[in-house]
């Protein structure tokens, strides 16, 4: 079974014979290949095409490939194709990637998944029909399928199948081709197998039947396979070694074509690409041919000796080559090949009157080669040491030859002559004079005389590395700058212009007026009318501002060699030119350009690895920028849908952004600018695919990316927009609800403000109301007016002295009621002063009916702890009032005490051993006195009112005390926060 599945893919890519090779062609050109240790899946692979996005798929016997020009993607059985071996690959109008396999089913890729074409069952039934070698889908999603063998059949959206075009039995399609030039379908070559006719069969999709066919006659045999192709809106068809050309009016004529190569040759495609034809082959690589006066000429051979299976041109001009044993070789672009030697190649010159190229190597080897046979390199003579240039003498046809240790001069007649002259970097040879920049110094020859070296005018010697004649002087570079010989000294007319004194490395002139100074330093120095015009650095474009050489060539286009590759400068004046970069992504060997010369269109560079040649005519600047996709796009570790609106909450902001650009010519070094609107306007250059914003604040942004392809040209921008949202708390219907709470709240304030300013006002009131109570309380009219009545006897019993103490002791009490009324606390010294005269005062009243005790806590400081106003006084009269006066008793007793319980509390107790309340309650009610201590309740309010306006505790009690169940008295108890 494997035998048969690997000849019948034999017989799928087969074609019949190789047309002839018409010279042979040995440069190389130079490739960037990729197997299976940069990711390939298998190094048999038969097709590839690119996609509408850039994007480039391979198919192998592994499988599929997807190449971004970083790296492979791969899709097997695994992931949804139906078989591994994979054949074709197309792309429908809706963008689906299809995949036509070795077992005759379909399957397409979309929207990153692969998916089975929906009547893969209808197309089970086909698989007799023979290996399917093309298919198209057209905008009703009807499939056409060609199939070796048996034709074509079309697979319509409900799964109808239907053979278009079919075979006879002695018929066989061999080559299934489906692609359209107007409203026809050009569907294949039809073998007959009993002669040598072959037939061209398209289908019209209007009139929806096959077409007239073209009868294609072979000159011999019948061809064992066959292609075909489209060629400039005709029909090219090549069929084992004859050519033909089917034109849509159905006009047809044959192509000469060279001699016949062995039958055992398979032609493995035809491709054409615009007026060239390329053509695939098992054996000897791909021919690029072009048709000149009805012949078809060779102009090109690419991995010769090599089993091609396709050839594919992407939308940059980048030819890629599918191989069935080797993997993928991809070719940036044709107009560069590269020759490799044995020795390291130190000089090159170019006989522009023959056409005659030279070559000098390291080990004293010089190479001639003709631009007729350019890969023909003879050896013609060997110096004993290294050749150090080569200088071409038009006036006697001889080339002079530099070494390090003698100088010669070669002519046509292969007579050397050999002076005592020393090789240099350079030569400038006029008339009978000969002048030659050298390690030592310029050394300068004339006819008939000997070699001698010029040097500075100290007489110090000066390394040279290039020499010309310039406005009738002669120039000279330096590794001190720029001299001018005179007098057989070297000048520098320019001692104090840094880039004029720098090292210089190589002269050239674009006109008679406009000298090239290459330097290490500064780039390529332009200089007319005894001054610098220009300087073209790195800034402006150059690969590098090392320069190792300069050249012009017929075209006025100046050519600058670098460490770092070659560039092409089309100079237009002071700040004006343009500058294209050559470098690996184009196709060099090596980036170090030594030396550069030209001969028609083409130009020669050495290098450390051979000789580079460009075809001027062939090395297009790629105008074209580069796709750019972002392919991810995670706010922390969550990657989100870039196809929706992405909005963030406020712990989102650490940013992830994955990008590429795709440039198949940049080999994996594609150049990127960025930047992020809403945190920076300015771009910032990179290669990296990913892009990190790790800690980014509230606001909206849109990232914004663009690539370089290797031609300088940026792509537009693509760009993202994303937000990170506030926390509710920030948001703005938040903000305005917490502006509307805090002015409620401020209104709130100011109301509750207000209406305990009102409430202290009152309370304020209702304490002066109280204290005033109070005063009227102590100081009633029945107690004045006793106190009165007592001092007045005292009067008439002519005990004025008696009498004169309870005036002043009068006066005094009610002084200090009064000012004590003012203050809403006092010192525990007045209260007790304030007591002692109301018991006093009280006492006359009450002659000889009680006494009273005053105990005071020895650690109480009585001028610091303060007591409300005017508190105790109606405890102490309700004692004397009702508890002590109405007792017929003797031995009363008032007991007064004020003691600390703690730190911060006072308590002071006041006693009597009267009738008590119970008893008191009792007369007052015989007596028919229904009155209420106006004092206690008094004292009760302001206690309270003093509670909530200072925030301290005051309290009181009072105990009945009893004495064998017999009331004995009032204890009043009462507590004061101090």
């Amino acid at each position: 079974m494997l035998i048969l599945h690997r000849y019948i893919k034999t017989i799928l890519l087969a074609l019949s014979i190789l047309i002839c090779w018409v010279n042979t062609f040995s440069q190389t050109h130079v490739y960037k290949h990729y197997g299976t240790e940069d990711g390939l899946p298998s190094s048999e692979v038969y097709t590839a095409f690119q996609d509408s996005k850039g994007y480039i798929w391979f198919a192998s016997d592994a499988g599929v490939s997807r190449f971004n020009g970083y790296e492979f993607e791969n899709f097997d059985a695994s992931d949804g194709l139906t078989d591994n071996t994979v054949f074709l690959i197309t792309e429908d109008h809706k963008g689906r990637i299809w995949f036509g396999t070795f077992n005759c089913q379909l399957s397409y890729y979309f929207n990153d998944s692969i998916y089975h074409y929906k009547h893969n069952d209808k197309l089970d039934t086909l698989k007799n029909t023979g290996t399917i070698q093309s298919f198209y889908i057209d905008s009703a999603d009807n499939i056409y399928m060609g199939f070796y063998i048996k034709g074509l059949f079309k697979c319509d959206e409900n799964g109808d199948l239907e053979q278009l075009i079919k075979t006879t039995n002695k018929e066989i399609a061999f080559s299934v081709k489906l692609f359209k030039i107007e409203n026809s379908l050009i569907s294949g070559i039809i073998q007959n197998t009993y002669n040598t006719t072959s037939k061209l069969i398209g289908f019209d999709l209007g009139l929806k039947k096959q077409s007239n066919p073209f009868i294609l006659k072979l000159d011999k045999d019948r061809g064992f396979s066959c292609n075909f192709n489209e060629y400039k809106n005709d029909v090219i068809a090549l069929i084992r070694n004859t050519l033909f050309i089917v034109n849509k009016e159905g006009g047809c004529r044959k192509i000469n074509t060279p001699q016949l190569f062995p039958i055992e040759q398979v032609i493995q495609q035809v491709k054409v690409y615009g007026n060239y034809i390329y053509v695939s082959t098992g054996k000897n690589g791909v021919y690029k041919c072009i048709i000149k006066n009805n012949h078809l000429v060779v102009v090109d051979q690419f991995l010769k000796n090599t089993n091609v299976s396709r050839i594919f041109k992407d939308k940059s001009g980048g030819l890629w080559f599918q191989t069935l044993k080797e993997g993928i070789y991809f070719l940036p672009t044709e107009a560069i090949t590269h020759h490799s030697f044995k020795n390291k190649i130190s000089a090159i010159e170019i006989d522009t009157s023959s056409n005659d190229i030279y070559l000098g190597f390291e080990n004293g080897e010089v190479k001639k080669s003709s631009i007729t046979h350019p890969n023909q390199f003879n050896q013609i003579y060997a110096l004993p040491g290294k050749v150090y240039d080569l200088q071409f003498n038009y006036g006697n046809s001889s080339l002079l030859i530099g070494g390090s240790n003698q100088f010669v001069k070669y002519n046509k007649n292969n007579t050397p002559y050999t002076s005592n002259l020393l090789g240099g970097k350079s030569y400038l040879i006029e008339d009978s004079v000969i002048y030659v920049a050298h390690t030592f110094g310029l050394q300068v020859l004339k006819t008939g005389g000997k070699p001698y070296y010029t040097h500075e005018k100290d007489n110090s010697t000066a390394w040279c590395s290039s020499v010309l004649r310039y406005q009738n002087k002669i120039w000279v570079g330096s590794k001190n700058g720029v001299k001018i010989y005179l007098k057989g000294k070297l000048n520098n007319l320019y001692p104090t212009n840094k880039y004029l004194t720098s090292q210089i490395t190589s002269l050239a002139k674009l006109n008679k007026e406009t000298l090239l100074i290459g330097t290490k330093p500064y780039g390529l120095i332009i200089f007319k009318d005894n001054k610098i015009i220009d300087i073209i650095d790195k800034e402006d474009g150059l690969t590098s501002n090392l320069i190792k050489s300069i050249h012009v060539d017929n075209e006025k286009t100046i050519w600058v060699g670098t460490n770092k590759g070659l560039n092409r400068i089309n100079y237009k004046g002071t700040g004006g030119g343009n500058i294209y970069q050559i470098t690996k992504k184009h196709g060099l060997v090596s980036t170090e350009i030594l030396k550069i010369h030209s001969l028609k269109n083409i130009i020669y560079a050495t290098t450390p690895s051979g000789l580079i040649q460009i075809d001027r005519a062939k090395l297009d600047v790629n105008k074209t920028p580069p796709p750019i996709y972002i392919i991810e796009f995670k706010a922390n570790s969550s990657i989100k849908n870039t196809q929706n609106e992405i909005n963030l909450s406020y712990k989102e902001n650490f940013i992830t952004i994955k990008y590429e650009g795709l440039n198949y010519k940049s080999l994996g070094e594609v150049k990127y600018k960025y930047r992020l609107v809403g945190a920076d306007t300015n771009w910032t250059t990179t290669t990296s695919r990913m892009v990190q914003y790790p800690s980014l604040q509230l606001n909206n942004y849109t990232f914004e990316i663009k690539a370089k392809n290797e031609d300088g040209y940026w792509s537009r921008p693509t760009s993202i927009a994303f937000t990170i949202k506030p926390p509710y708390w920030k948001t703005w219907w938040f903000i305005i609800l917490e502006i509307l709470i805090g002015i409620l709240i401020v209104f709130m304030l100011f109301r509750y403000r207000e209406k305990q300013n009102n409430k202290r006002i009152e309370n304020e009131k209702k304490v002066i109301e109280l204290e005033l109570k109070s005063l009227r309380s102590q100081m009633n009219p029945h107690f004045i007016f006793n106190t009165l009545n007592a001092i007045q006897n005292a009067v008439n019993t002519l005990d004025r002295k008696i009498a004169s103490n309870y005036v002043a002791d009068f006066g005094r009490l009610i002084r200090i009621v009064l000012e004590s009324s003012k203050n809403t606390m006092i010192t525990i010294d007045t209260e007790i002063e304030m007591l002692t005269l109301y018991i006093n005062l009280e006492a006359i009243r009450f002659p000889n009916k009680f006494t009273y005790n005053l105990i005071i806590d020895p650690e109480l400081q009585n001028d610091i702890y303060k007591i409300p106003t005017m508190v105790l006084q109606p405890f102490i009269e309700n004692a004397i009032i009702h508890g002590l006066a109405p007792k017929k008793e003797e031995g009363l007793m008032l007991s007064i005490e004020f003691k600390l319980t703690d730190e911060e509390t006072l308590l002071c107790i006041i006693e009597d051993n009267g009738i008590g309340r119970k008893t008191a309650r009792k007369i007052n009610e015989l007596n028919n006195l229904n009155k209420t201590s106006m004092g206690m309740d008094i004292t009760k309010e302001r206690l309270n009112l003093y509670d909530r306006e200072i925030d301290k505790q005051f309290d009181f009690k009072i105990i009945d005390l009893t004495n064998k169940n017999k009331p004995s008295g009032t204890r009043v108890e009462v507590i004061f926060t101090v």
